[in-house]
């Protein structure tokens, strides 16, 4: 993980460098991070719904924003957890199911004027699963759950001066839903729809150097054959540093 990770950096610097060498080209070079909270809600067709509390975990790594004189611009960035989330009494009393997470994303999008864009996306989501049953079962290997899919949505900012702006984020996702066994065998499951939403505060310090803080919810939902509908949703504070030339 953290070899793939210093890779996707040197690589960010490598095209940042590239792309900067245009004129009129803003590059910006970022670390994200985000706090999130991780439930699982079941609702079955019949009966009250119930809340499973997963855990929840800091997400750190890095990100890259491309605007060419064309009002078109390009994103990628890479988050890896830097604790597991840990849900309790997963199978039996007594025993977790850790999960280490992975987030992979890519944009394309274009701004209409300063304040208003359209983008399109695709999202990776990875968490390598462990399991734990004291005394008899201690770190066993539980396969992967993955994610992955395209989206659609827009974004926007509102200026508070020369200095600072309210900024957002909106989209709707189609995410294909798979189990890789610990022997690597894959499991298609039921596909699942997601919604993305980020709000928050951009300030700069300098011309080069600005921050951000906000909030950022996901959620992901599918129905099974028994019209039973599992939501996994994350929720929580970003922050970001970015430095741009």
């Amino acid at each position: 993980m953290k070899k793939h990770l210093i890779v996707l950096a040197m690589l960010l610097i490598v095209i940042s460098a590239s792309a900067a060498s245009a004129d009129d080209t803003k590059v910006s070079l970022g670390l994200k991070m985000w706090q999130n909270k991780w439930e699982t809600e079941i609702e079955p067709p019949v009966g009250a719904p119930k809340t499973f509390d997963n855990g929840s975990a800091l997400m750190v790594g890095p990100s890259l924003n491309i605007r060419f004189p064309s009002q078109w611009f390009i994103g990628a960035a890479y988050l890896v957890s830097t604790q597991d989330y840990e849900a309790k009494d997963y199978f039996n009393a007594g025993d977790t199911m850790t999960f280490e997470r992975k987030d992979l994303d890519f944009t394309l999008g274009y701004m209409f004027n300063s304040y208003f864009g359209l983008f399109v996306g695709y999202k990776s989501i990875g968490q390598d699963m462990t399991y734990n049953d004291p005394p008899s079962v201690q770190n066993l290997a539980a396969g992967t759950w993955e994610l992955k899919g395209t989206g659609i949505g827009i974004l926007g900012n509102i200026p508070l001066g020369e200095t600072a702006a309210i900024y957002g984020s909106f989209a709707l996702l189609s995410m294909k839903q798979n189990y890789q066994t610990p022997t690597g065998t894959n499991i298609s499951l039921d596909d699942m729809a997601g919604a993305s939403i980020e709000v928050g505060l951009a300030m700069a310090f300098t011309d080069t150097l600005s921050a951000n803080i906000g909030i950022k919810s996901q959620a992901f939902s599918a129905k099974d054959e028994f019209e039973t509908t599992t939501t996994e949703s994350f929720a929580g504070l970003t922050a970001g540093l970015n430095f741009s030339f």
